[in-house]
């Protein structure tokens, strides 16, 4: 079972999928920022992987991404857009984490 913030994550997600069309490129930025923010915290909660990439392409299939009003591009469409959600993804799992900066009383003599 999902903790509650990643639940609400999901959601996000879901939100931002349903709203992401096929002509406006600026659509796209809230799905990034909620993919990624979903995925950091799958990890933060130490979801490997492959299991974390499964939770964020369910949100993805939940908000069928596929769009309706243009059938003849939706299966191309769908499929590039999940190529992007997949490196989205990638790049939020794998980025390396900030270090908590050093001060005078934490810094090693």
């Amino acid at each position: 079972m999902l903790p509650d913030d990643v639940k609400d994550a999901e959601l996000e997600v879901i939100r931002a999928a349903s709203r992401t069309t096929v002509y406006d490129a600026r659509s796209v930025a809230p799905l990034k920022n909620a993919v990624q923010d979903m995925t950091r915290l799958l990890r933060d909660h130490g979801l490997p992987p492959e299991r974390a990439l499964v939770y964020v392409k369910g949100a993805a299939f939940k908000a069928r991404l596929s769009f309706v009003e243009y059938p003849s591009e939706s299966v191309e469409y769908t499929n590039k857009l999940l190529a992007k959600m997949l490196s989205w993804f990638l790049d939020a799992y794998f980025e390396e984490q900030k270090e908590p900066a050093l001060n005078e009383e934490t810094a090693p003599v």
